[in-house]
This record gives C-alpha cells, structure tokens and sequence, in this order.
C-alpha cells in the first residue's frame, strides 16, 4: 500500500532554473576497501564497513553526503559512518 501524496500547493509553479534542493537517498554497498560509488564518485565510508549496505543520503541543499550502515540485525537503527562535502551540480536546465 502507497502512502498518501500531498497535493501540489496551488501557487506552486516549476522552476527549472532553481538551485537543486532536498535529499536524494541511495542504497550501496562497499567494496573491499570500505568505499562506496555514488553519483560516479568514490567515497571513504570505514575500512571495518567492508562489503555491506550502506545508505548514503545526498543532501543538495547542504552539500554534503552522509553514509550511514544498514543491518540486518538492527534494522531501525542506522549508525553514521561517514560524511562527506559534495559540490551539487549548478548546471541548470533547459525550457
């Protein structure tokens, strides 16, 4: 079952020229080094994370990405691990 959407406010209008904002989450796992490959780049997540889930959240409006372990055991708990600066991309889109 879906949760319920919210609607559109009614003065809401897109902009394509705005800044990207908000937070974008992907699920991945580390490789033997304890990185993890987001957006096409490598990132340090723990030498002691090695292949296991992480999920990094990309913040745009901060510019920051933070991994956080995934487990089995412990599925309501995420314990950070890491954070990273990342540059959000300032390339607007064409109307």
């Amino acid at each position: 079952m879906l949760p319920d959407r919210r609607p559109f406010l009614k003065n809401w209008r897109l902009n394509l020229q705005q800044p990207l904002t908000g937070t974008a989450i992907y699920v991945r796992e580390t490789n033997v080094k304890g990185q993890a490959v987001v957006l096409g780049n490598t990132f340090n997540v723990s030498p002691v994370w090695i292949d296991r889930l992480v999920r990094a959240d990309v913040d745009l409006t901060k510019g920051q990405i933070r991994f956080y372990a995934l487990r089995r055991k412990d599925p309501h708990n995420h314990l950070l691990l890491a954070t990273h600066d990342y540059d959000t991309p300032t390339k607007r889109f064409r109307e």
